[in-house]
This record gives structure tokens, C-alpha cells and sequence, in this order.
């Protein structure tokens, strides 16, 4: 994010009462409804509309691959330039079309196009945009509050997996996916619009200086950073593999041994 590399030494009179706490309620529920709700009903999908787990899992991947490309230095100069208020009430608004969409896909053109909107919307309220917020906000004490959110952010799966595994059994998944839409709503736009910066006290400059941006080329077109990028883009491909095929793949090996669901 181009928050993260220019912000360590700027005040913190920006940062709200209450900022963090509300930046983990929101950022847990983003991840859990927007990221882990699929994994948990991608069976039931497959089962009730005949689509195959390679279509749906795929849809999902276009989602990620739209939420790579739009986030990063993107989300983070219209961050930096206009504050967090709007790029991630604008993502949360996004989620809560993007999963009522998902639940009412008649198609699956239209499923992929309700995750390709989802990967927009996660663009804007996972890791990376929050991350530049607290970065702001704590400057050179950000670590302990960095670490705050991600430790009750990766709480999203073991919150929210079960949460949607009991909506689908009770509602079918696309009502289910109607009641996930209306979470988001009411937990994530109330948290990012009362406790988020409109703007930020000191916006940066919209050019920065080129003695900084040949630092920032410097570090990242060496090859150990290079290397480092790979190492972790393919330490994340493994972990979401596994994350999207775990719960399926239990759900088959119970079918084989004859065991409920």
C-alpha cells in the first residue's frame, strides 16, 4: 500500500477514539463473509444448481485475482490522497451487493460476476487498506496495534465458517447468502463511516519526492526482495488451495465411509 511506505514518522492527531477495535469488528467480518463463506458452501452450490466445484472455486479466483490488481498501490494513493472513510465504506457497500448478488445468480456468468465484484470490494477492507490505516494512525508505535488486528482478524474463520454452515442448513445457501449481505452491512458501514477519517489532517503530497521513489526501486528490484515476493506468493497460492478444497474434501471422505454430513 503507499500509505505504509511514507507514513512512520507522521502525527497521530488523526487517529479516533475506539478506531482499532472498530478496525478489527469490521476487518474480521469482511474476511469471514467475503473470503471464507465460499469454502463453506461451495457443496451445497454444487449440489442445488449443478455447477462444479471447478466453476464455482474458479469464480472465486476471479475474485482474487481482481482484488490483487485493484488493490495494493491503487486502493493506497486514493487512501493516502482522500482518507480511508470512503475507499472502505465504498468496499464494504461493495461486499454487501456482491454476496446479495451471489445469492440471487441465476447463472453462472452472473456468480462470477458477483465474485469479480467481490474481489473489488476486498480490495478495500482486508488487510492491505487497514494495515495503511493503523500505519497512519500509530506511526512508529503501529507493530503492537498491527499485531492486534491481525491475531482477531484470524479469528474470521473459526467465527464465520460455522456461522454460514448453520444459515445454509437452516435457510439453503442463497437466502443464507442474503442474511451474510445483511451482516455485512450492519457491522462493517455503521464501524468504517462513525470511525473512519474523511480526511486526513496532512494529506501527502500527490508526487512524491524522487529521491524517495528511487529508494523504494532500489529494495524492490533486487533479488532477494524479488525472491521474497515469489517465496510468499506461492506460501499464499498453497494456503488458499488448501483453505477453498479442506472442507470438501472432508465432506467426500465422509461420503466414502458412509458417515451424515
Amino acid at each position: 500500500m503507499a500509505a505504509t511506505a511514507t507514513a512512520t514518522d507522521r502525527p497521530t492527531s488523526d487517529r479516533p477514539r475506539g478506531g482499532l477495535a472498530a478496525l478489527c469488528i469490521a476487518v474480521t467480518t469482511s474476511w469471514g463473509l467475503l473470503y471464507y463463506s465460499l469454502p463453506v458452501a461451495l457443496a451445497p452450490i454444487a449440489a442445488d444448481t449443478g455447477w462444479s466445484h471447478t466453476a464455482i472455486t474458479g469464480a472465486f479466483s476471479a475474485g482474487l485475482i481482481v482484488s490483487a490488481v485493484a488493490g495494493g498501490i491503487r486502493v493506497g494513493r486514493i487512501l493516502d490522497a482522500h482518507g480511508p472513510r470512503h475507499v472502505m465504506t465504498g468496499g464494504a457497500v461493495l461486499g454487501v451487493l456482491a454476496l446479495a448478488l451471489v445469492a440471487w445468480a441465476p447463472t453462472l456468468p452472473m456468480f462470477f460476476a458477483a465474485w469479480l465484484l467481490a474481489g473489488i470490494a476486498q480490495s478495500a477492507v482486508l488487510y492491505p487498506p487497514a494495515f495503511a490505516v493503523i500505519t497512519r494512525w500509530y506511526g512508529p508505535h503501529r507493530v503492537r496495534p498491527l499485531t492486534t488486528l491481525t491475531l482477531v482478524a484470524g479469528l474470521a474463520s473459526t467465527i464465520f465458517a460455522p456461522l454460514t454452515a448453520w444459515l445454509i442448513d437452516q435457510l439453503g445457501w442463497r437466502t443464507g447468502y442474503l442474511v451474510l449481505a445483511g451482516s455485512l452491512a450492519a457491522l462493517t458501514l455503521p464501524l468504517h463511516a462513525l470511525f473512519l477519517n474523511r480526511t486526513w489532517s496532512d494529506a501527502p503530497s500527490a508526487h512524491p519526492a524522487s529521491d524517495a521513489v528511487a529508494d523504494i526501486r532500489s529494495v524492490t528490484r533486487t533479488p532477494r526482495f524479488i525472491t521474497l515476493q515469489i517465496t510468499l506468493a506461492l506460501a499464499t497460492l498453497a494456503f488458499f488451495a488448501v483453505t477453498i478444497n479442506l472442507i470438501p474434501l472432508l465432506l467426500e471422505r465422509d461420503s466414502l465411509l458412509g458417515l451424515p454430513a
